[in-house]
């Protein structure tokens, strides 16, 4: 079995006037979030063997927090999942290596929405910021995942809490 916590990055910063998309970081919420989460995703004994994230300031540093938080190495920050389409992530996940079983991947909306509602063919409506969403598959193979080929198997943000 594989299986993928898609993470949404926490809530971000839009304080500074003309600053660059990519650039933003996170604001006070977003940072006050954070122990919240990796709380949830340790009390569900969700063992990633990595984190693979946007390189965007938002979404790198909620992977970076997380991934301290958890005790993983660095975050693997990669291009295409800055504002990715369906097909990057679906490239991005078939690309994993094979000796891994459970990762994580942090990313952005209205993509990760997206590509939860397409494997799990469960509608979400919108994944908040710093919400998780963990999706399983019955396959051995990264490169065989496919849309409609997981289960949603647990969702959470932090204003459920």
């Amino acid at each position: 079995m594989k299986q993928i916590l898609f993470i949404r990055h926490a809530k971000s910063d839009w304080s500074v006037s003309g600053q660059e998309d990519f650039d933003r970081s996170l604001n006070e919420r977003g940072c006050s979030d954070m122990p919240g989460v990796i709380q949830r995703v340790t009390e569900r004994a969700i063992q990633l063997d990595q984190i693979s994230s946007s390189p965007a300031v938002r979404a790198r540093t909620t992977a970076t927090i997380l991934a301290e938080g958890l005790s993983l190495p660095e975050p693997d920050l990669i291009d295409s999942l800055y504002l990715a389409a369906q097909s990057d992530w679906l490239q991005v996940i078939h690309a994993l290596p094979s000796s891994m079983n459970s990762v994580g991947l942090c990313g952005h909306n209205p993509g990760i929405t997206e590509v939860v509602e397409s494997f799990s063919s469960q509608r979400i409506g919108n994944l908040p910021t710093a919400g998780l969403a963990l999706i399983q598959f019955d396959e051995t193979s990264w490169s065989t995942i496919d849309w409609g080929s997981g289960k949603l198997a647990w969702l959470d943000y932090p204003k459920l809490h």
